[in-house]
Parts: structure tokens; C-alpha cells; sequence
């Protein structure tokens, strides 16, 4: 099973609580490429540790009344790698 390793550059938005964009920047994250077969590929991308706001605001929840009530709140989770199989067509025929 080979597996690679690369960088990607993404953009950052900090969002107020009315979603208003406050600042941007720029970031690097890795991912990370398993070849399962010919076809097959688990590809891995670093989602980077930060401080994150949860929940909803009331403006949020006036337009949606699915959303459960929840108060906005700064959460800090740390970096995490999900994985998004997918196929190939080179091999398929």
C-alpha cells in the first residue's frame, strides 16, 4: 500500500456572529493518499486544531426552525484527519 504525502493551501475567513467575514489569511494543511489498489484510494486531509464557534444565533434560528437551540459558544477542537475513499478510472474497464 503506497502512501503520499502532500501540502495544501487553503483560504481562512473568521466569521462574526452574524457570519460577517472579520479577517482572512492563508493556511497549510496535509493530506494524506493511500493507494488501496489499482482503483481504490483513501485519501486523508488534515482539518487543522483552531478555536471554532458552534450552535446558532437567533437570526440563524428565526430562518431555520430545524436548528435546535442551542447558544453560540467558542469550542476548540484539535486537528483530525477524515478520510474520503474514492475510485479511479485509470483502472476500471
Amino acid at each position: 500500500m503506497k502512501q503520499l504525502l502532500n501540502n495544501y493551501d487553503f483560504e481562512i475567513v473568521k466569521l462574526d456572529r452574524l457570519s460577517r467575514a472579520v479577517a482572512n489569511g492563508r493556511g497549510r494543511a496535509r493530506i494524506l493518499v493511500f493507494n488501496l489498489s489499482d482503483i481504490e484510494q483513501l485519501t486523508m486531509v488534515e482539518i487543522p486544531g483552531g478555536d471554532f464557534l458552534m450552535g446558532a444565533s437567533s437570526e440563524e434560528l428565526e430562518a431555520r426552525e430545524r436548528v435546535k437551540r442551542r447558544p453560540i459558544s467558542s469550542e476548540y477542537l484539535r486537528s483530525f484527519l477524515p478520510g474520503f475513499p474514492s475510485r479511479s478510472c485509470s483502472g476500471i474497464r
